[in-house]
């Protein structure tokens, strides 16, 4: 996507026509032109058509490779995703965790701001999340599951959509985006649950790997998901209050409400997960603790 545009991968931290647009209708930045939204979503679909090819020239073999290698297994869809996920997660995490720490630095890089990493970031997010939704019609699991991710995923393609075509904060989806990490260690678990090597799951041929993931997991759900939108909508409050008009003032009604509410539902989405997740470590800490010997009269 980046040498497509023939962008730079250096943050922008200055205001200058070509890099931070005061009016968030201006134009787009890094390598943009100046164009509308129209030019903007013009020059979007090939950039998004490509990624959503690899992305499918990624799902497919693994898919096959689903029913060539696990004939039984109830849930190809599913094994596929997390197979593909493999791949998907670390590089999603690689690129907001860059952008994010390319446009920290100043009011100006974080709500105007665009690098090369801020953009393939939410171009491969936004066309991973609709990909998806087609992917989950196709799996077995809960209507209750498919509803809150569906509604996951429509929430996050609007407010990164918008992100993308407005050329404003950026850093905003990066920081968000950050919580990537956490679905490493969550694709892990489904790769244990639903692999199986000879007959055995790989959780039962991993324990203690799997548990260290476990752990991994917890922790990471703790940190980039439950403290980091927390410190999202803490920064966000205090941009908007501390520089009001370079902030609040130069950006749309929809920016100003949007993204915020995302974010909240992220962090409620994430608590309730929390949940479950809390569990799952605990009943694996106790299944690997060695069987206590019967007490002899």
């Amino acid at each position: 996507v980046a040498a497509a545009r023939g962008g730079s991968s250096q943050p922008c931290h200055s205001l200058s026509p070509h890099n931070l647009f005061p009016s968030p209708l201006a134009g787009i930045a890094a390598g943009s032109g100046g164009m509308g939204l129209a030019d903007e979503f013009v020059t979007l679909v090939p950039e998004a058509s490509m990624v959503v090819l690899a992305q499918v020239a990624i799902f497919g073999p693994c898919l096959a490779a689903s029913r060539a290698w696990w004939p039984s297994h109830n849930d190809h869809w599913t094994l596929a995703d997390t197979i593909a996920s493999i791949v998907l997660y670390p590089l999603l995490m690689w690129h907001a965790f860059q952008g994010t720490l390319e446009l920290r630095h100043n009011v100006e890089s974080r709500w105007f701001g665009i690098t090369d990493a801020s953009r393939v970031f939410q171009v491969v997010y936004v066309t991973r999340c609709t990909l998806h939704i087609g992917v989950l019609c196709m799996q077995s699991i809960s209507q209750r599951e498919r509803c809150l991710m569906v509604c996951h995923h429509a929430l996050s393609i609007t407010a990164m959509g918008g992100a993308l075509l407005l050329g404003t904060c950026h850093y905003w989806a990066c920081l968000n985006g950050c919580c990537e990490v956490t679905n490493i260690f969550l694709n892990n678990v489904w790769l244990f649950k639903e692999v199986q090597v000879k007959g055995f799951r790989l959780k039962e041929l991993l324990p203690r790997v799997y548990l260290v993931n476990g752990l991994l997991l917890w922790v990471s759900y703790l940190v980039f998901r439950i403290a980091l939108f927390s410190y999202w909508l803490y920064s966000w409050y205090s941009d908007t209050t501390s520089a009001r008009a370079m902030t609040w003032e130069k950006i749309t009604v929809y920016e100003r409400y949007y993204y915020a509410s995302v974010t909240v539902f992220l962090l409620v989405l994430s608590a309730m997960w929390f949940v479950p997740i809390t569990k799952g470590l605990v009943k694996a800490v106790v299944s690997a603790l060695p069987p206590r010997k019967a007490k002899s009269r």
